[in-house]
């Protein structure tokens, strides 16, 4: 899925518990766990890694 909004109601509606949720520079990311309890990270559009990491070495 593309949609943050439409990830995050999926996974509730699945009876899966959201144990974190971040926004930076408009990319959502929610944590959840998995049945072993490792933590997977789903990360939303958004700017692309090598763009956030651009903008901390090179700032505007």
């Amino acid at each position: 899925m593309k949609d943050a909004e439409a990830t995050e109601a999926f996974i509730d509606g699945s009876g899966i518990a959201i144990t974190s949720r971040l926004e930076f520079k408009g990319t959502k990311t929610f944590f959840i766990r998995d049945p072993d309890c490792d933590v997977l990270e789903l990360v939303g559009p958004g700017p692309t890694v090598a763009e956030l990491i651009a903008d901390h070495v090179h700032p505007s």
